[in-house]
């Protein structure tokens, strides 16, 4: 059975002391959409910037309420010019995130555009915290 991308597909393919690690990582399936302004965006100064900044935000908050996202923030806010961003969300599919990620408003009014990353959490401080979030709530 050929592998061509070189991933080792199974815990057993690997020597055992790569297994003890890797059984310890969290291994926690989520989504990173990566969102690239473009040559369209604009300062939130601009009477349409704030407009869709504002809807943009309440957007994201509603993910938050949902309970779907973990994590998002502008990127290199410390450089001049249009703000880059990414979230992190936890969703059922790569078609629930990619929906996610097109029903953002600043996507939508194409001044950015939204690209879908498969991300699996491993490690670090967060992981807790992200397990905890994706856990679906028993009645």
């Amino acid at each position: 059975m050929s592998n061509p991308a070189g991933r080792l597909k199974r815990m057993t393919d690997l020597p055992p002391e790569l297994q003890r690690l890797e059984a310890r990582m969290a291994k926690i399936q989520l989504f990173a959409i990566v969102m690239r302004a473009t040559d369209k965006f604009q300062s939130p100064q601009t009477a349409q910037g704030a407009a869709l900044l504002a809807e943009h935000l309440r957007y994201v908050f509603d993910l938050e309420d949902q309970n779907l996202l973990l994590a998002a923030g502008p990127l290199d806010r410390d450089v001049p010019g249009p703000v880059d961003g990414i979230a992190i969300i936890r969703a059922d599919s790569r078609d629930q995130a990619e929906a996610v990620a097109a029903n953002e408003p600043l996507h939508k009014a194409g001044w950015r555009i939204n690209t879908v990353r498969l991300w699996e959490l491993n490690m670090g401080a967060l992981a807790p915290a992200a397990r905890a979030a994706c856990e679906v709530p028993t009645r």
